[in-house]
């Protein structure tokens, strides 16, 4: 008489369901933080103030137009925050671009904009208290940014 010899299947079901448990426990997960960005509140503001609106333009071939004349990447900042100093209000820029304008043109004009944002808050620091905006406590930081908060809207262009 010969034994037969069967493996049974639940067995194999229990470990592999073991097995996929554990690699979705150990494995980590890369996160891709993306453009950081801060959102208004949700609750509008019932008094609005004078803001003044700066316009940029991507087009398809990646060239930038600030207020109707064109500019280079390089002078980008500068002249945002020349118009920021200049207005002496709050400050709007609205990013319009093409849908063909390139992802790295997109994000080099952002990354412009913000950079005169913080040529404007250091600009402020040095005003009021005297040092640099990074140098300032976080209550001096909030005064500064409360006044002259980061506001970029973005859109595309419409052919």
């Amino acid at each position: 008489m010969k034994r037969k010899h069967e493996t049974p299947q639940n067995a194999l079901a229990d470990i592999a369901l073991l097995l996929l448990i554990f690699f979705l426990i150990t494995t980590q997960f890369s996160n891709e933080d993306g453009i950081k960005t801060t959102l208004p509140p949700l609750e509008s503001k019932s008094v609005q103030q004078e803001s003044k609106d700066i316009e940029i333009w991507l087009n398809a071939e990646d060239h930038i137009m600030l207020e109707s004349k064109s500019v280079l990447l390089t002078s980008l900042s500068a002249e945002i925050s020349i118009i920021m100093v200049d207005m002496n209000t709050d400050v709007r820029v609205n990013l319009k671009s093409h849908e063909q304008a390139s992802y790295l043109a997109y994000v080099s004009v952002y990354d412009e904009i913000k950079q005169a944002y913080r040529q404007l808050h250091n600009a402020e620091a040095e005003a009021m208290f005297g040092k640099p905006f990074d140098m300032i406590s976080a209550q001096e930081q909030g005064i500064i940014i409360s006044k002259h908060p980061v506001r970029v809207f973005e859109g595309d262009l419409v052919q």
